[in-house]
């Protein structure tokens, strides 16, 4: 299965994004993530492109993630810096979104086409709810990993509201 590039926007900037249901965690390159919070973690080890990487902090990211059909979906996480993600078709990997996170999001991928259809079914649903003034409203925790390993190492790993209102038609809406 080839894995998808999608467009993520972050603070007005479009990064590249690839979904790799084969590494567990997320990570950010660096230079895009210095601008952001750092969360602690629980250091640990990991394998990226060849080279042992000692992972000592998260940062909390907040953006905007686009499906194969160009809705967003607003999105917060922790996502762990590198230094380098490397290339796919010609371009420059920015983030890449593992396998918690695309579950939390209830990503589909179709591969049944190139390039692959993504849907998150879950952030369009709206089922997953984000943080809001350091209460948490409703957070669907993945029964696969202990509420404290979730707390501990990942933080909590993805919040998000969705769809992405339409600024012309928000009269009404909680902000």
């Amino acid at each position: 299965m080839a894995r998808p590039i999608v467009e993520v926007e972050i603070d007005g900037e479009k990064l590249n994004a690839i979904l790799d249901t084969g590494s567990r965690r997320s990570y950010i390159r660096a230079e895009v993530a210095q601008r952001f919070p750092a969360v602690p973690v629980r250091e640990f080890e990991v394998r990226l492109g060849g080279q042992t990487l000692r992972i000592q902090e998260g940062r909390l990211i907040t953006g905007m993630v686009k499906d194969t059909e160009g809705k967003g979906y607003l999105f917060s996480a922790i996502l762990f810096p590198v230094r380098d993600l490397g290339e796919e078709n010609g371009r420059r990997i920015d983030i890449l979104f593992g396998s918690v996170i695309l579950e939390d999001w209830g990503t589909v991928i179709d591969d049944s086409v190139t390039p692959p259809r993504v849907d998150y079914r879950i952030l369009r649903e709206g089922t997953l709810t984000e943080l809001k003034e350091r209460q948490i409203l409703r957070l669907r925790l993945s029964s696969a990993y202990p509420l404290g390993d979730l707390q501990g190492q990942w933080g909590i790993n993805a919040v998000a509201r969705s769809p992405v209102p339409d600024p012309q038609h928000t009269e009404g809406l909680e902000q």
